[in-house]
């Protein structure tokens, strides 16, 4: 039973290094086929799985090459607001803030509009200190 554990225990761990990986790989799957009907969801999937594990600076780019390649796609404003707040998390802070005056502009009645708010203001705080 203990051999059982240690090895599963091993393979969780190999599973967890491997993510960033396939994380990337399956972003540059989608960038290869932007036409495929799955392709912004994987995009989406792949922002959220590096935010996940606090890789900003990589989703930030994903998230802003998604920007560019699915400006039609449902998860556009997903992009959008984390391409935001990753350049927040990263201590981006300009690019934070045009990020989130594009999301308080494009999508005034989204959900997500009073966290965008907030957060702009908060920056633009800072970014005056």
């Amino acid at each position: 039973m203990k051999k059982i554990l240690i090895i599963l225990f091993i393979v969780a761990i190999i599973a967890v290094a491997t993510i960033p990986m396939w994380t990337t790989m399956m972003a540059e799957k989608a960038f290869e086929k932007p036409t495929r009907s799955d392709s912004p969801e994987m995009v989406n999937n792949a922002i959220k799985l590096k935010m996940y594990f606090y890789m900003y600076a990589e989703s930030q780019k994903i998230a802003e090459k998604a920007i560019i390649y699915f400006p039609e796609s449902s998860y556009f404003p997903n992009y959008i607001y984390s391409a935001a707040l990753c350049a927040e998390r990263d201590k981006n802070i300009n690019a934070a803030i045009h990020w989130y005056e594009y999301f308080i502009d494009k999508y005034p009645k989204h959900t997500w509009i009073d966290q965008a708010k907030n957060n702009l203001i908060r920056l633009n705080a800072l970014h005056k200190i």
